[in-house]
């Protein structure tokens, strides 16, 4: 019995000669809104689908602290106080949708709004 694993990978926009991530986790508290509204019209301009993936303590500014390296501090803890003003100003200027519809599922065409490339492995 094989089964297929449909995946919405990680949003990355074009910077010159660079891919970078921007829509998620620590990019997107990391980044500015003019960067994350930039490559958002950049994506969408192609018709290119934005995969928005937020963790529960990206919106916990006030979560207590743990003792950890200066360099997982920084990721872990950097711009946690943007997370929210991000999300609200991108669900003001974009149409948001379920990775069911993106990826077909539920009766939806496999190319709704985006014509998503899918990646599927097989177990």
């Amino acid at each position: 019995n094989v089964r297929s694993i449909l995946e919405l990978p990680m949003s990355f926009f074009k910077m010159g000669p660079l891919r970078v991530p921007f829509s998620g986790g620590g990019y997107l508290r990391l980044l500015p809104k003019c960067i994350i509204n930039y490559a958002f019209h950049q994506l969408n301009t192609k018709g290119s689908p934005v995969v928005v993936y937020l963790h529960p303590r990206d919106f916990a500014p006030e979560c207590p602290r743990l003792p950890l390296s200066l360099r997982r501090k920084f990721k872990s803890y950097v711009g946690l106080k943007s997370t929210a003003a991000k999300l609200e100003m991108l669900l003001r200027n974009y149409r948001f949708t379920t990775c069911a519809e993106v990826l077909g599922l539920n009766g939806a065409d496999s190319t709704t709004d985006s014509g998503a490339a899918l990646e599927m492995a097989k177990i």
